[in-house]
């Protein structure tokens, strides 16, 4: 996974993303994570667990990236909160 969560497309630390990933779906592309807030379902999919995300890892890369800079601009709270 290191190709696509490291490549220089992204600009949040190697490490990190694959430490992140690793905690969110043990390097799993495929994998769905389902939680229940407020009565409302939500599925997390891929690599990042990305709410309604993408199973193609690079697509869910790109959309874990997308959320990664909301965060850092605090536009939104932490994506992975129980993450490094």
């Amino acid at each position: 996974m290191a190709p696509i969560v490291c490549s220089p497309a992204f600009t949040w630390p190697c490490d990190w993303a694959l430490a992140t990933v690793f905690c969110e779906s043990s390097y799993n592309p495929n994998a769905v994570g389902t939680e229940v807030v407020n009565g409302i379902r939500y599925d997390f999919n891929g690599l990042f667990q990305v709410v309604g995300g993408s199973f193609e890892p690079w697509e869910n890369a790109m959309q874990a990236h997308k959320q990664y800079l909301e965060w850092q601009q605090g536009l939104r709270p932490r994506p992975w909160p129980n993450c490094p």
